[in-house]
């Protein structure tokens, strides 16, 4: 009887655990930005909405825009995604307080100079790209 008592309280304390939500205080994410890819674990076109919120919890925020992208957003973490019909994710945006930075060094906080230095100036050919580097106002990074 004694044996059985003892199963049902770890039972239920695993039970309990396993059902809680987890802080973004908790979570330990890769912060590095690979360019054309992704960020730490997470790959444009490769990544899916389940593999985020296994990784990173439930924990985020929805925003539905009037032209029907669905953004997923961590805010504590300055991580937000979109994702397509199959729940794969398209975008990666990065913002505030999100402190990652590239393999040459740019992040949220760099500047258009520091951009130029790292990357070269644009060379105004119209091309498709999986990084967006929005620096100048809104200190933001689409992936």
């Amino acid at each position: 009887m004694k044996t059985r008592f003892i199963l049902t309280i770890v039972s239920l304390t695993l039970f309990s655990y396993c059902g809680q939500k987890v802080s973004s205080e908790e979570v330990k994410v890769d912060n590095s930005i690979t360019e054309g890819q992704g960020v730490g674990q997470f790959r444009v076109n490769e990544t899916t909405l389940d593999d985020i919120t296994k990784t990173l919890g439930n924990t985020y925020e929805t925003v539905l825009y009037e032209d029907g992208r669905l953004e997923f957003n961590y805010k504590d973490l300055g991580l937000a995604f979109y994702y397509d019909s199959k729940k794969t994710i398209t975008v990666i945006l990065l913002r505030q307080p999100f402190s990652g930075q590239s393999n040459k060094g740019i992040g949220l906080n760099s500047t258009l100079d520091e951009v130029i230095k790292a990357y070269g100036p644009p060379n105004g050919q119209p091309h498709v790209r999986l990084v967006t580097l929005g620096l100048l106002d809104t200190k933001e990074l689409n992936l």
